[in-house]
């Protein structure tokens, strides 16, 4: 189902204060500090991202989702449609995409924990980034990122 997602991110230094704050709010937390392992795909000559566009297979925890971003909307905050799937076979979805032409380019995992208060999600992640090459393309290495 295709949703309007607004993005705003901050740098937060003390998670205690955060986690009271987000309770006080009225959020409750939906998932501990999950391992999440996402793979960007574009096809060759990057055209999703000249379009500012994005296809992301993402494994949390036991699950598998594969997402479209659209390019987002020229606002203050990061706004743009974003269609996502749940997948049965995150391994068998890398193939077809594969088959299909577009190629992984970027590789990064992170820890996520889930709150909501019934009309608005607040996750919070801690982000584990290795980058093997130099380049001005935020996607580009000197190798291609394994898969799944």
């Amino acid at each position: 189902m295709a949703t309007k997602e607004i993005e705003i991110k901050f740098r937060i230094e003390d998670l205690a204060a955060l986690t009271r704050a987000l309770k006080q709010a009225g959020f409750e937390r939906i998932t501990r500090s999950t391992h999440e392992m996402n793979l960007l795909y574009d096809l060759p000559g990057q055209k999703l991202l000249k379009r500012g566009e994005m296809l992301r297979l993402r494994k949390y925890g036991e699950a598998w989702v594969l997402t479209h971003k659209a390019k987002s909307e020229d606002r203050r905050h990061k706004v743009r449609v974003e269609v996502e799937t749940r997948v049965e076979d995150g391994q068998e979805m890398d193939a077809i995409l594969r088959a299909l032409g577009f190629e992984p380019t970027f590789r990064y995992e992170k820890y996520r924990a889930e709150w909501s208060d019934g009309k608005a999600t607040s996750c919070w992640m801690r982000l584990q980034l290795e980058i093997s090459a130099r380049s001005k393309d935020r996607r580009a290495g000197s190798t291609a990122p394994r898969g799944p």
